[in-house]
């Protein structure tokens, strides 16, 4: 195989913080990192999670970054930068077909769209004539079988579901999660804010979606169990999110200041889920997914046919958020997160994601304990 670039956007990793830390913050500071997301920006979202473990499993030749210069041609670039087209995620189309011409072929690892209204928004002309050129030169790895069954409606054949990298992190074949334990004594949170990009008004938000963060706010004040809530937005920005403005510090929830916690590295997240809580549970996908890493069960809460689409492909137990009952104790939420189906299926996911890099040129580094990465940075 020639040479391989994995474009990565790199960036600091701090230690991991409690919500309480950044209170010391100076207002000046919240602000500018909240409004322009000018340092860390969202660390530890999904993206990040995704390009972190690309950076893990990939035998990458070198990093690149969104202004890196070829000075030559490669073979392949790979990218999980094109995981969600649509909603705020705009393909900037002249710069993938510039890499075109410097690479023989992009590999996405892996393709997916936005919903909008429970359906995929139809394609400009100008992105789905990338799609094909992309597609003449490699098989597009999609994450769903929503995602494959619209590129087909497009005319676009080449195409295969392999779900999320992030879920082989460890590039474990024998990888699995034990829910054997049922005792809950802390349970790691995890709420979805992006309500704009799900197609719902705020009222629909309210009804439908805080309802699952208050559950926790009450199951905390009452003491039933401990919670840890892990944020995946630079936590003002969550926080406004969630209330429309940028609360002053002494109008922060306890909540808060009690139980969030921001972590910067997918390292440090699962080493900060794994020993500490019991199970997972929450409407953001890789917030569960990096307790299913941990070893931790996690009940993943639908928000979209997006999400729906990624649980039904690993067998991931899931519910619709229109399912949460409100009513209904933790131990009946933690009883029906069993993996017993995803465990049965993860080594043919595994061989599937595998012989599609293989076919397409992407070297890994296969077998548990490899640290990944080791080349030159072009960042």
């Amino acid at each position: 195989m020639g040479k391989l670039l994995l474009f990565h956007n790199d960036m600091p990793t701090p230690a991991p913080q409690r919500y309480e830390c950044f209170l010391g913050e100076t207002l000046e500071s919240v602000i500018q990192e909240t409004i322009i997301h000018h340092t860390y920006g969202n660390r530890n979202t999904g993206t990040y999670l995704m390009t972190d473990a690309l950076r893990k499993i990939v035998k990458a030749d070198g990093l690149i970054s969104r202004f890196y210069e070829f000075e030559g041609h490669v073979d392949t670039v790979v990218t999980n930068i094109l995981h969600r087209i649509g909603g705020n995620l705009k393909v900037d189309i002249p710069y993938w077909e510039n890499i075109l011409r410097h690479a023989h072929r992009v590999v996405p690892l892996s393709l997916g769209f936005a919903f909008h209204d429970g359906r995929i928004a139809p394609l400009d002309k100008g992105l789905e004539r990338l799609l094909h050129m992309f597609a003449e030169r490699a098989e597009l790895g999609v994450r769903t079988e929503y995602d494959a069954d619209f590129l087909e409606g497009c005319g676009i054949k080449n195409v295969r579901v392999i779900g999320c990298p992030s879920l082989f992190y460890h590039m474990d074949r024998s990888f699995g999660v034990d829910d054997s334990s049922h005792g809950i004594k802390r349970v790691n949170v995890n709420f979805t804010t992006d309500f704009a990009n799900l197609g719902i008004s705020q009222k629909d938000a309210v009804d439908i979606h805080w309802k699952l963060l208050l559950y926790f706010i009450q199951k905390h004040e009452t003491g039933q169990f401990q919670v840890d809530y892990t944020m995946q937005k630079l936590p003002f920005a969550e926080i406004c999110d969630i209330h429309g403005i940028l609360l002053s510090y002494g109008e922060v929830h306890p909540f808060y200041k009690e139980c969030g916690r921001y972590f910067y590295s997918v390292k440090d997240w699962i080493e900060g889920i794994r020993g500490r809580d019991d199970f997972s549970m929450g409407s953001r996908f890789h917030g569960n997914v990096a307790a299913i890493l941990s070893g931790v069960p996690a009940l993943m809460v639908n928000v979209d046919k997006r999400m729906k689409g990624m649980n039904d492909f690993y067998r991931i137990p899931s519910i619709d958020i229109h399912e949460f009952d409100k009513e209904k104790p933790i131990e009946y939420y933690r009883d029906l997160a069993d993996y017993s189906e995803f465990n049965k299926i993860y080594a043919k996911r595994y061989d599937n994601f595998t012989d599609y890099c293989k076919r397409n040129g992407v070297r890994l580094n296969e077998g548990k304990g490899d640290e990944g990465y080791g080349g030159e940075t072009g960042i």
